[in-house]
């Protein structure tokens, strides 16, 4: 465990280690992608670093397929749980994704952490064999080349869209919170899928 995290987003992520550690909260409000870097590295220049304006390093290795069900070996989507607070079941958030997941008509494997594992259960259960949930199953790392491995990332939260965006996928980032009350982005999922284009 490091001494210190200089938390940069301010989400999630980082609340669980905010008991064990010293958190240096930098949070930046959202502004467009190239005036937050810019912002965040002046903001870290207290700490003597600077940008090697080289972007983001991603490592994303090869995914083994044989670790989803053969029916995705002809692609499916990854659809990444992250950041979301607790989901019980029936809460329209979690019929949300349901739709989403029946609209786009493609096979979509639903990744997270172990916390999220009931809710991509349910999910699962609703759709069918179109959806895999594989929370807790994968590692970071993992997780990584899974969304490399797929035809396009629905993301949750900031990070993995961050992700998306690095390994050039098309992406869509589902919810955003407001006063406290997480909804989604877009007024319905039918408008998603229909102006999302993807291979």
């Amino acid at each position: 465990m490091p001494d210190y995290l200089i938390d940069l987003v301010g989400g999630l992520t980082t609340r669980r280690f905010k008991n064990r550690l010293k958190v240096l909260d930098f949070t930046l409000k959202p502004s467009r992608r190239s005036e937050m870097i810019t912002e965040m590295m002046q903001r870290l220049s207290v700490f003597d670093l600077t940008d090697d304006s080289a972007g983001p390093e991603l490592f994303a290795g090869d995914f083994d397929r044989d670790n989803l069900p053969e029916s995705f070996f002809k692609g499916y989507l990854s659809l990444f749980l992250d950041n979301l607070p607790e989901i019980l079941p029936g809460d329209p958030l979690e019929e949300y994704l349901v739709t989403l997941i029946n609209l786009s008509g493609r096979y979509v494997a639903i990744c997270g952490t172990e916390t999220y594992r009931p809710l991509a259960d349910r999910i699962g259960t609703k759709v069918g064999c179109s959806a895999f949930a594989a929370c807790g199953d994968f590692s970071q790392d993992e997780m990584v080349a899974l969304a490399n491995d797929s035809s396009g990332v629905i993301t949750c939260g900031k990070i993995w869209y961050a992700v998306a965006e690095a390994m050039q996928k098309p992406v869509i980032r589902l919810f955003q919170q407001s006063e406290g009350i997480w909804q989604p982005d877009h007024k319905d999922a039918s408008r998603i899928l229909r102006n999302w284009k993807i291979s």
